[in-house]
């Protein structure tokens, strides 16, 4: 998503942009760090 928003030169915002840079994908529950994973 982020590359095409830059090949595209869309502006982001200051929100958008700390969205895409902390998203992580999460593939299994081993992956979730302890101090979260009573949350799920």
């Amino acid at each position: 998503m982020t590359q095409d928003l830059q090949t595209q030169n869309v502006l982001m915002t200051g929100a958008r942009q700390t969205m895409t840079a902390w998203s992580k994908v999460i593939e299994s529950r081993e992956e979730i760090p302890g101090c979260l994973s009573k949350s799920f």
